[in-house]
């Protein structure tokens, strides 16, 4: 009996790994626009604890949006507070948080990371001659993702 169970537990093991999902795979839930997808592949990077600080940020902030998307403000707030974090220049993670807050009626709270927002945000530089607006530099606004690349 026991040589049985010694003789399936390669295959076994074979089975668990093969269902695992590939790292590129857990990059695109990360990415997709379904909230739920992007909850569990952003979830799963945070957890591995093998990606590089950029990308865990890029991960806590998307997944943030994801809870924000789905009305569990004070699971997005946390993310962006972790986000923030890791990288304290990041004028989106503050929008975003500053979002979270506005919808749960924290106005004063959102008011302060929409200011935080305005005065880390990277404006373009002034230039001497006159410059026509075009569609690209009229749509900037903070993300409602961050496309992360493995």
């Amino acid at each position: 009996m026991q040589r049985r169970l010694w003789a399936l537990l390669p295959l076994l093991c074979y089975c668990l790994l093969a269902a695992a999902p590939s790292h590129d795979k857990i990059v695109a839930w990360c990415n997709d626009s379904d909230p739920e997808l992007r909850i569990r592949g952003c979830s799963l990077l945070i957890q591995s604890g093998k990606e590089p600080a950029r990308v865990l940020a890029g991960a806590l902030f998307n997944r943030g949006n994801a809870y924000e998307a789905k009305g569990q403000y004070d699971l997005a707030i946390q993310d962006f507070d972790a986000a923030i974090k890791r990288n304290p220049n990041d004028a989106a993670a503050f929008y975003s948080r500053g979002s979270a807050y506005f919808a749960k009626g924290q106005t004063d709270n959102a008011i302060q990371n929409f200011l935080r927002f305005c005065s880390t945000r990277r404006m373009p530089r002034r230039s001497t001659t006159a410059v026509k607006p075009t569609a690209k530099r009229a749509s900037r606004t903070a993300p409602s993702r961050i496309l992360i690349k493995p």
